[in-house]
């Protein structure tokens, strides 16, 4: 094991002679940027390499706060500086403010006045809390207080045809919302719209004092016994800006329907409604006093984040954020602990393709559009952190992008492109939401292969991935993934099969390193289009993510 250290740029680094001799003929071996098309001769060498050692042993499967992750993290960080990409707030390491709750360690009140009468509903009753947004460093503790105002789904979707706010003014009060989505035939639409994540920030934009949720449904196994279970677990969270952390709680099936019917109303007729997303929003005749609190330990969780700045000066504070995930699972023993069974079993989720081909792939970038020169925009490459964890480093990256003096025109995002199979098209996921589709079909055409729609939209993957906190700050984004016509989806298949998190993601695996240059061919083309144009890209009308 190796003993936790939390990195900085002056901080001396610690690597296996082997690593490091590896890395050095990395650094030697990387070539100037070529013209889109084209690969370097040394292109697929030097993903190779970078892969080899984000994914070997010694970085023990780089789970975010481990020692294995901060030498990866390092490791990236020094290839940042050899790139010649400038540190962006005083060193490439941007601290994540993520913390680890202790095991039952939410806790929370709310006092409930309901006809001239109060009553005191603490955990386990018909309550329960999600930890707070703020304060952790504290045991925080975060309150609101106010008047009950139902809004259904608390949906925002005015071109599908949804806006539960449109007719009540939630300005500091406590809106009560229904978990779920109706049923919208875009599922990448449908999940955005669904996540709680999403309906928190949506009433925290409108001046929401605090939120409950409340399952429609008197389910046998409800979100609140759920949410139960979830306050007595271990949980990672992110300090978020502070107009976000609104105190949040989830009230059970029973408690909402008392206070719907409290109002002289149906609540069976009012929920079947809400469950459509078009019904009635009103005040309840109640107010709460709503308190949570959490204890937590701050966690050793950072982001690797380089720059390099936009040459032209009417478009420099206009930033390209280019984002791939360097966090992975750690270890068996995270899953399975010390079982008899496991003993002499491979413990280490590596990660190779998943995602230390990603970082390889914008490192790559990162050198070549330094050499060549630059941008017009500037652009920002980020290696982040917690992916795994619900991403949380992506959250916080896209939340302190302005606050470093940058206004984030666009996302392009590299997670786990599969390059076990031939690389014949390419996918875009998300840009038929975008102006980014053009720059996109011109950069495939560059590299001999095409861009295809999302072979598997079922599974949602324009929300699953880094660049979806990018999405839910209003900016258009694009997750690139080696497509799937021919062969590809039997490829896709076996690889989520056999070796999606899964120790067997190694560097060992069948990898087509001339594929997977003419991948970072064409992902840095689309940035440099990108980042090169008159004009910042824009989402499409009626697309559900745009602000």
């Amino acid at each position: 094991m190796f003993r936790r250290q939390t990195p900085s740029c002056d901080q001396p680094r610690v690597y296996i002679i082997g690593l490091m001799a590896l890395a050095l003929l990395v650094a030697s071996c990387a070539q100037t940027g070529s013209r889109p098309g084209r690969a370097a001769p040394s292109a697929a060498d030097t993903l190779k390499a970078h892969v080899e050692i984000l994914a070997s042993d010694a970085f023990g499967g780089r789970e975010t706060g481990t020692d294995g992750y901060a030498r990866a993290a390092s490791y990236v960080a020094d290839n940042f500086a050899a790139a010649g990409l400038v540190a962006v707030g005083g060193g490439y390491p941007q601290d994540v403010p993520l913390y680890s709750v202790n095991p039952g360690g939410v806790t929370g009140s709310m006092t409930l006045t309901t006809g001239g009468m109060e009553r005191v509903l603490e955990m386990n009753e018909d309550v329960s809390y999600f930890p707070p947004l703020i304060g952790l460093d504290t045991e925080g503790t975060i309150s609101a207080s106010g008047e009950l105002i139902f809004v259904g789904q608390g949906l925002s979707a005015p071109s599908l045809g949804y806006d539960n706010y449109a007719e009540v003014d939630v300005e500091g009060k406590i809106v009560v919302v229904i978990t779920g989505t109706p049923s919208i035939p875009d599922p990448a639409a449908r999940f955005h719209l669904v996540r709680l994540d999403t309906k928190r920030m949506e009433a925290a934009a409108r001046g929401a004092a605090g939120i409950i949720f409340a399952d429609p449904s008197p389910r046998s196994v409800s979100r609140l016994t759920r949410l139960r279970r979830y306050a007595g677990d271990r949980a990672l969270v992110i300090e978020t800006l502070p107009d976000q952390a609104i105190p949040a709680a989830a009230m059970s099936h029973d408690l909402l329907t008392q206070l719907i019917s409290s109002t002289g109303r149906d609540a069976d007729h009012v929920l079947d409604e809400a469950r459509d997303g078009r019904g009635e929003s009103f005040p309840l005749a109640a107010s709460a006093a709503l308190s949570v609190t959490a204890s937590a330990q701050r966690m050793d969780a950072f982001n690797i984040v380089g720059m390099l700045p936009g040459q032209d000066p009417s478009l420099s504070r206009e930033a390209v954020v280019v984002t791939a995930h360097l966090d992975h699972l750690g270890t068996q023993r995270r899953f399975f602990f010390d079982r008899p069974e496991n003993e002499g079993v491979d413990e280490i989720f590596n990660g190779a393709i998943d995602n230390a081909l990603g970082v390889a792939i914008i490192l790559d970038v990162a050198k070549r559009l330094s050499d060549s020169g630059g941008t017009a925009r500037t652009v920002i490459f980020a290696a982040v952190t917690a992916e795994e964890a619900g991403l949380l480093g992506s959250q916080y990256l896209a939340e302190s992008i302005e606050g470093l003096g940058f206004d984030p025109v666009a996302n392009v995002n590299v997670d786990m492109p599969i390059m076990t199979y031939p690389f014949a098209d390419v996918i875009g996921f998300g840009v038929e939401y975008s102006s980014i589709k053009a720059p996109l079909d011109a950069a495939a055409a560059a590299v001999g292969v095409v861009a295809t729609p999302d072979p598997v939209p079922s599974m949602s993957l324009f929300v699953r991935s880094d660049h979806y906190r990018f999405v839910q700050r209003g900016v258009p984004s694009v997750f690139l993934f080696n497509g799937m016509s021919g062969s590809g989806r039997a490829g896709f298949d076996a690889f989520m099969d056999e070796h999606y998190h899964r120790p067997s993601d190694q560097a060992d695996l069948p990898i087509r390193w001339q594929d997977a240059a003419r991948f970072t061919d064409l992902s840095e083309d689309l940035v440099r289009r990108i980042a090169d144009a008159p004009e910042a890209p824009t989402w499409n009308e009626g697309a559900v993510f745009a602000p």
